[in-house]
């Protein structure tokens, strides 16, 4: 009814249509995470591409790298893989080290533990270089908390 009477009509049906596609996102998730796999399976998902990201940030430091995705970026000197501000790229680490942590603390086999270990020790490592302040912090925060639950 807001929207035939508002005075952004414009606004409001782009806001509708966004709010659609995030309850289609959420039916969509609902329907398809019913059991532990595929949870499990979206979380091992998620840490490959944050590793992909790490990795593909490493290689442009590594060679001295000025752009992002051939744009000048003003973070001369820290890993910014695909994001043009180093403390969001940051942000987006410290989403993606405690999904690692899970899966290495729920991981029955060896060898699975071994190959999520050295992907978090790739995600640490790239975190560290980001050189972002707010972003090391934060996952301190979110360790400290985590400890100070048991």
């Amino acid at each position: 009814m807001n929207w035939w009477t508002s005075t952004y009509a414009h606004n409001t049906e782009k806001e509708f249509y966004l709010f659609a596609n995030y309850a289609l996102l959420y039916t969509l998730v609902a329907q398809h995470l019913k059991t532990t796999r595929r949870i499990i399976g979206l979380a091992f998902i998620i840490l490959l591409v944050g590793s992909g990201e790490s990795l593909f940030g490493l290689f442009q430091y590594l060679q001295g790298a000025t752009t992002v995705l051939g744009f000048e970026t003003p973070n001369i000197g820290t890993v910014n893989a695909t994001y043009f501000n180093h403390n969001h790229f940051a942000g987006f680490l410290v989403l993606i080290i405690p999904v690692a942590l899970g899966l290495l603390v729920g991981a029955a086999q060896l060898e699975k533990k071994l190959f999520i270990f050295i992907l978090l020790a790739l995600l640490g490592a790239t975190l560290v270089l980001t050189l972002s302040r707010g972003g090391l912090l934060s996952l301190d925060r979110k360790s400290t908390r985590l400890n100070s639950s048991h």
